[in-house]
């Protein structure tokens, strides 16, 4: 009976350690699946530049490794590209010449095989259906530098682009210029949100527009003022909610980085963290601390720290 209860406690014990080393989350194997490849089509001849790679979502990949070659994958001329990305399409330029591409998807744990397309991208003088993309500054993107560098692929058989800046805010053309080839720096005329958008032209026809926004904030914002817990004040929990209040003065979006130490010298870093937020709540040991925030815009300007506050949690 006792050599049985032996057994059982060795069982019951190798269970729990092997239950123990299990992890939380598995990642599904989907080295078995296949890739579907959508766009461009196997064998195809097109004239247009820039393509949009496009395959089927896979389920349980997270992520994509997609590559292209000039020439084939046994014999290449050129890897043209190689990146990963988590959506299941991709754009981009390439100039006339015989391609291959191929998809593979990965998670944590598992990658499937490639799956290999080939397609011919035929010289075209037409710009009609060529499409500009886009590189920087990004879309919906904030600066604090009047002078921009816009840049985007150059498309076979361009001769020049044309690239205008439109105020959004009372839509005048700021900026209306031919320029021959891309990158193109220039200053913005003031503060303030603009679409940029550029077309590629020769001398028998024009692609559409691509358009991206962009934000010029030059302005400093406001310091932030420290509400509560009052300067040097007891708190009656170790649970402390910290306040401050803010004031308008910036063009593009502000969040707050608030700053807690252990010393009053500053060199004892204990928190640093962004908020949307006029208020932040956190639980410590009992102590002293020191606290102070400042405001920094989505530009990238930064406001003067405020006051440094401190408190003591029983």
């Amino acid at each position: 009976m006792k050599h049985k209860l032996n057994i059982f406690c060795m069982v019951l014990v190798a269970g729990l350690f092997i239950n123990s080393c299990t992890p939380d989350f598995i990642e599904p194997n989907i080295s078995s699946k296949t890739i579907q490849l959508i766009s461009p089509g196997n064998g195809v001849h097109t004239g247009v530049a820039t393509q949009t790679f496009w395959w089927s979502a896979l389920s349980g990949a997270e992520q994509y490794d997609l590559q292209v070659v000039e020439g084939t994958f046994i014999s290449p001329t050129e890897l043209v590209l190689d990146t990963i990305v988590t959506t299941n399409k991709y754009t981009f330029t390439l100039f006339p010449g015989n391609y291959q591409w191929r998809v593979q998807g990965i998670n944590n744990g598992y990658t499937t095989a490639f799956t290999t397309y080939s397609f011919t991208v035929d010289t075209n003088t037409n710009m009609t259906a060529q499409t500009v993309v886009l590189v920087a500054p990004p879309n919906n993107s904030w600066t604090n530098n009047l002078i921009a560098t816009f840049k985007w692929d150059s498309i076979p058989g361009a001769t020049s682009y044309m690239l205008q800046i439109i105020n959004q805010t009372n839509l005048n053309i700021a900026i209306d210029t031919t320029v021959k080839k891309e990158p193109f720096t220039i200053a913005l005329p003031a503060d303030g949100k603009y679409t940029w958008q550029v077309r590629a032209q020769n001398n028998s026809s024009n692609s559409p527009y691509s358009s991206y926004t962009i934000g010029i904030d030059t302005t400093t914002p406001s310091t932030p003022m420290l509400l509560t817990p009052k300067d040097d004040s007891a708190t009656a929990s170790v649970r402390v909610t910290l306040t401050w209040s803010t004031s308008a003065g910036s063009l593009s979006p502000v969040m707050d980085s608030i700053y807690i130490y252990a010393n009053s010298f500053m060199t004892a870093l204990i928190k640093d963290t962004l908020t949307s937020l006029t208020s932040y709540s956190d639980s410590s040991s009992a102590g002293t601390y020191y606290w102070r925030v400042r405001a920094i815009s989505a530009a990238g300007n930064k406001s003067a720290y405020s006051s440094l506050f401190n408190f003591t949690t029983p």
